[in-house]
């Protein structure tokens, strides 16, 4: 792993350049750094330090309110309105929950994937 620019380290932590430089210059020793403003280079001991100092934010799955509108031909999928979408998406059921007549009921739908995949939020005290 040779030296790296702060640059290039901004742009794979998704921070910018001024944030990344001062988390280096907290963390690092000056004998890490080299170079002066946007040329400034971190060597492997510093881009360890970095990997560490560097809070990296898992991003929350989105969850939406809606009202079941009815249930799909496969008995694990139903379709949600979901408001705050403006539109209708396909949600996955829990097999443990299969069996229930969903229709009609205000449920919480959990985003799984971007615009692709939901599932139904069951609380824990099921």
């Amino acid at each position: 792993m040779p030296k790296k620019r702060l640059t290039k380290l901004a742009e794979e932590y998704n921070l910018p350049f001024d944030q990344i430089v001062e988390i280096a210059s907290n963390n690092l020793e000056e004998s890490s750094l080299s170079g002066k403003g946007r040329n400034t280079w971190v060597d492997e001991t510093g881009q360890d330090v970095l990997d560490s100092s560097i809070p990296i934010e898992e991003p929350k799955p989105n969850k939406y309110r809606g009202r079941v509108r009815n249930k799909c031909p496969n008995p694990r999928f139903m379709m949600v309105h979901v408001k705050e979408k403006m539109r209708v998406v396909k949600t996955k059921i829990p097999r443990k929950f299969s069996h229930v007549d969903w229709t009609n009921r205000i449920v919480t739908v959990e985003e799984v994937e971007e615009d692709e995949l939901y599932e139904l939020f069951v609380p824990s005290v099921y």
